[in-house]
């Protein structure tokens, strides 16, 4: 994790948000529902949301932004993450490829592939 990374801590703290920051950007997230249940779902790595929200406040804190303008700036990087991510239909999971199935048979002839696990 960011925040126990001795590297991040010895070279870096400068850009680790404080508790403070994390917790106003938190609260305006919050205060936009859809946002954070978006955050929650599709963008939180194994659902965990304050070390998401941290790596957004440290952006912000490399952009020169502390206290409450950092929390602005890091709910700012969200929603343009989330935008990004409805553009480019990221929030959902190919149940099939998305190109013929012609394109696909000669997609698996030509690809080296293996294949592991029980249902080899």
């Amino acid at each position: 994790m960011l925040a126990n990374d001795p590297l991040v801590r010895e070279h870096f703290p400068q850009y680790l948000p404080s508790e403070d920051e994390l917790s106003a950007t938190a609260q305006l997230v919050a205060e936009m529902p859809s946002n954070e249940m978006q955050l929650k779902e599709f963008v939180a790595i194994h659902a965990d949301v304050k070390a998401t929200l941290r790596r957004f406040c440290w952006q912000a804190k490399q952009d020169g932004l502390t206290g409450a303008a950092c929390a602005q700036e890091a709910v700012k990087l969200l929603n343009l993450c989330l935008e990004r991510r409805a553009k480019l239909g990221l929030n959902s999971i190919l149940t099939t490829p998305s190109f013929p199935p012609e394109y696909w048979a000669s997609f698996i002839d030509v690809v080296p592939q293996t294949y592991h696990g029980p249902s080899c």
